[in-house]
């Protein structure tokens, strides 16, 4: 622990998948989080945490998240997990402080500005432990396409 925290290159990455990209409907079905070091490589695995939601929750999903959710096996998982969100948000904290302790986390991941923002709706105190500053995986992969055309020397 010791020598991950000493480090300023360590980051704490957080991904999750929700339900849809609509805050008002939509849940978060599963929560999984890994320390990185500033190179994103993973240094320790984390909990990866299905959640529990109601069955109108569910039919209530997309046709994109039925039909994704349902084959991947994911929709079933949810409706067998006995895993609240109180309880995965408790999880993932416990185990963001226990190897981090009192350093500032940061969130990455493919959009993860959505993510934060259901983790401020679903998860308050899980978000909350995270600056303004966020790391959005498909943000820099849209750059590196621009800076770096197929072809070029320098790849991402």
């Amino acid at each position: 622990r010791e020598q991950l925290v000493g480090s300023h290159l360590q980051r704490h990455m957080l991904v999750s998948d929700c339900l849809g990209l609509d805050i008002r409907k939509d849940r978060i079905l599963e929560i999984a989080c890994i320390i990185t070091d500033g190179k994103l490589t993973k240094r320790i695995e984390g909990p990866d945490l299905v959640i529990r939601q109601s069955k109108e929750c569910l039919d209530n999903m997309n046709e994109w998240c039925k039909t994704h959710h349902g084959a991947s096996g994911l929709t079933e998982q949810v409706l067998q997990s006995d895993i609240s969100e109180c309880d995965a948000e408790k999880q993932v904290l416990d185990f963001v402080r226990r190897y981090i302790g009192s350093a500032t986390p940061l969130i990455a991941g493919n959009s993860i500005y959505t993510d934060l923002l259901f983790l401020k709706e679903y998860m308050p105190q899980l978000a909350g432990i995270f600056p303004h500053v966020i790391v959005d995986v498909s943000s820099i992969t849209a750059l590196c396409i621009r800076w770096f055309p197929k072809g070029s020397e320098a790849t991402c």
